[in-house]
């Protein structure tokens, strides 16, 4: 469902010009002489809370900016022109999964926070939040960085004011991806669903995606890459005397849904099909990988999703999506039936991943973890 007012279809206009200052691929395995090393992989679950821990080494400050580690989060934070935005990027990578972040927006004009699956191929699954629109997320993909005619695929669900307390969730698939904001369904893709914006059934995020959650400047005139279109969509130039600008994030949560040591790509393709897990799996891709162990592999799972609902409850209070028109759901997502609870597989390459299952979330998101705590 659109939920797209005027400044909304106003600003996805002018998005047909726009390219995140920290969307760029560190080898492209598509490029003709290129030869990229494999990606690592995460094939289980991550969780960290950066409230209750501090700093990840699993979660790298990369990017210019200040980040420091406070009492309710990691602060990500601009102060100066010229600078590209700090950001933190994962030192894995995942093959269809989740991705949980418990965040507030930076303030100010011109100044954007976002949360980014990104791949080597330029595949891309975001949630952005412009201070022109306080009250609304940005939903955005792409697939091999075709950001000339991504104009028309954004969608901007509703949000209690992204500058508070909320939590933000991609549930990305074979079959969908799932945008949630505090367990609200708000925005559902499908391959198929594509075709409204290109006319083509391949066009769908499917490779290998790293998580970064960062912070820049497209007000910034200073900036290398600025440009007035972008700016204009982000809400105008900034304004540096008004800063420092922060966001601050909670906790972040990862799933991986495939198995193996790395991901790699077996050609130029860049298509699903040519994607591969060393020693694993791609989640419910058969013949993609070799199976997991020398005969037989059995995994369960009695839940694909991460267990929430449309009220997140955190040490800073509560906060609720406004969504009138959303899905709201608890456990597996409705209507999306979950892999069996029992998957065996034989030594072939038509073995099927089965993702882990995450524990439901603690009152706290400060005390939860999907794994111990680093």
């Amino acid at each position: 469902m659109r939920y797209l007012g005027f400044r909304s279809l106003l600003a996805l206009a002018l998005y047909g010009t726009y390219v995140s200052a920290q969307t760029h691929s560190k080898c492209n395995p598509m490029g003709k002489d290129t030869i990229c090393e494999p990606n690592p992989a995460l094939a289980s679950r991550f969780g960290h809370s950066f409230a209750a821990k501090g700093e990840s080494p699993r979660m790298i400050k990369t990017q210019q900016g200040a980040v420091s580690y406070e009492k309710d989060g990691c602060h990500l934070t601009i102060t100066t022109a010229g600078e590209s935005g700090p950001q933190l990027e994962s030192d894995f990578y995942i093959m269809y999964g989740e991705v949980e972040v418990t965040m507030k927006s930076a303030p100010g004009n011109g100044i954007i926070s976002a949360i980014t699956l990104l791949s080597d191929t330029l595949d891309e699954i975001d949630f952005e939040f412009i201070n022109s629109e306080p009250d609304r997320a940005q939903t955005v993909y792409f697939a091999h960085g075709d950001d000339k005619i991504n104009y028309d695929r954004g969608e901007a669900p509703p949000v209690t004011s992204h500058a508070d307390w909320h939590t933000y969730r991609i549930v990305w698939k074979p079959q969908y991806i799932h945008w949630f904001i505090d367990g609200v369904l708000v925005r559902e893709l499908t391959p198929e669903g594509t075709k409204k914006y290109k006319g083509e059934h391949t066009h769908f995020p499917r490779s290998p995606m790293e998580v970064k959650i960062g912070a820049w400047a497209a007000g910034d005139k200073l900036a290398g890459d600025y440009t007035e279109g972008r700016a204009k969509w982000a809400g105008g130039l900034t304004d540096f005397s008004k800063g420092p600008f922060t966001m601050v994030v909670e906790s972040v949560r990862v799933v991986d849904y495939s198995k193996g040591k790395s991901y790699f790509y077996a050609d130029k393709s860049g298509t699903l099909e040519s994607v591969r897990a060393e020693g694993g799996e791609i989640f419910e891709t058969p013949g993609q990988g070799a199976p997991i162990g020398s005969s037989s592999t059995t995994s369960s799972s009695s839940s694909t999703s991460f267990s929430s609902s449309s009220t997140t409850t955190t040490s800073k209070g509560t906060s609720t999506s406004t969504s009138r028109s959303s899905t709201k759901t608890n456990g597996p997502e409705p209507s999306q039936p979950s892999p069996s609870s029992s998957t065996s597989s034989s030594s072939s390459s038509s073995s099927v991943s089965t993702p882990p299952t995450p524990p439901s979330p603690t009152s706290s998101s400060k005390n939860y973890c999907l794994t111990t705590c680093l």
